[in-house]
């Protein structure tokens, strides 16, 4: 599946196991949100009461807050505000909950076209009835897979973010673009390598600070690789743990 455009709004994604709240994150990242993550209900209340959210993602069944509750208490602040309810064992009286409520139901384990099908009903006004076709539970070994492979994908994509090294100047601009935290730091050390360019007695400190900069990234590049393999062997174990 490609890549959806970006700029669809922020999303709150509220789920107590990290494994499934990170992969839910960068699946939404995938789809076009920028995607704040939360571990509890309480936590997502919080976030909510700061800023304002233009997609609510939670899962069912968490200790302290239920996301029924947390539900009902975001509800109560943006009543408008397109929710998906995860969970693993929805049961009918749910279902129907979630249809008089407006509510998309996302059936775990998911695949990414079901979170994508998901996020359309919620934000286009479908509601559950219309996403529990398309959000069955698929079987185990296929759900298996396909998160794999989505992962890898998104492990490439990352990777070849890394190729702008080879060309800093021209794709340093790219890179900027995708990374917006970097642009300033960024221009400010283009800018500062130009001026001494020019003065022969301080391009030693230049290429030293330029040298740091490429260490940094990489080492920032690596930990990111690092960090989407940790999420799949937590999600490689949390599915055989499923499938028992």
């Amino acid at each position: 599946m490609e890549q959806a455009d970006r700029d669809r709004g922020r999303a709150l994604v509220i789920d107590d196991n990290p494994a499934v709240r990170q992969l839910v994150c960068e699946f939404l990242r995938i789809l076009g949100f920028e995607a704040q993550a939360a571990s509890s209900g309480r936590e997502g209340l919080a976030w909510r009461e700061r800023e304002s959210f233009s997609l609510v993602v939670t899962d069912l069944s968490m200790p302290e807050m239920s996301g029924w509750e947390v539900i009902e208490a975001i509800r109560r602040l943006e009543p408008e505000v397109p929710v998906v309810l995860m969970s693993g064992s929805t049961s009918s009286l749910d279902a129907q909950r979630a249809f008089e409520s407006g509510i998309t139901i996302l059936s775990k384990p998911f695949r990414l076209e079901d979170l994508q099908a998901a996020v359309m009903a919620a934000t286009e006004g479908k509601g559950a009835a219309a996403a529990q076709g398309s959000t069955a539970v698929a079987r185990s070994e296929d759900s298996r897979k396909d998160l794999l492979d989505r992962a890898q994908a998104a492990s490439r994509h990352l990777r070849e973010a890394g190729t702008w090294l080879a060309t800093i100047c021209d794709a340093m601009q790219a890179v900027l673009d995708e990374r917006q935290g970097w642009r300033d730091q960024m221009t400010q050390m283009r800018e500062e390598y130009r001026a001494l360019h020019s003065a022969q007695d301080a391009l030693a400190g230049a290429q030293e600070s330029m040298a740091q900069a490429v260490g940094s990234l990489r080492a920032e590049r690596d930990g990111t690789l690092r960090l989407l393999l940790e999420i799949r062997s937590a999600l490689d174990a949390h599915l055989q743990k499923m499938a028992r």
